[in-house]
């Protein structure tokens, strides 16, 4: 009944609310997916296009991370020696 209601409704133009602090490239995608005007949908190239490029981008920031930690975790690993070899001469 709930799914039924729910069909009907957005046949009739309910679309769900834009979530604070959307990006705005994600909500203009979302607003011309609920086009009624199928010709002003995005293709599923668009699509593709779309999500692959933010996918790559994605992938960069997660390297650099990576990258970072690595550092951070090589810093830490001298620190800590550097504070056992003043233990050490303190002892």
């Amino acid at each position: 009944s709930h799914d039924f209601n729910l069909s009907l409704d957005i046949c009739k133009g309910l679309i769900p609310e834009i979530v604070k602090g959307t990006l705005p490239v994600y909500a203009r995608l979302m607003t011309r997916c609920w086009d009624s005007d199928p010709d002003k949908r995005p293709t599923a190239d668009e699509l593709y296009q779309f999500f692959s490029f933010w996918y790559r981008q994605l992938l960069r920031v997660i390297e650099s991370l990576l990258l970072a930690m690595n550092l951070l975790l090589k810093i830490i690993h001298y620190l800590v020696i550097q504070v056992e070899k003043l233990i050490i001469l303190r002892n």
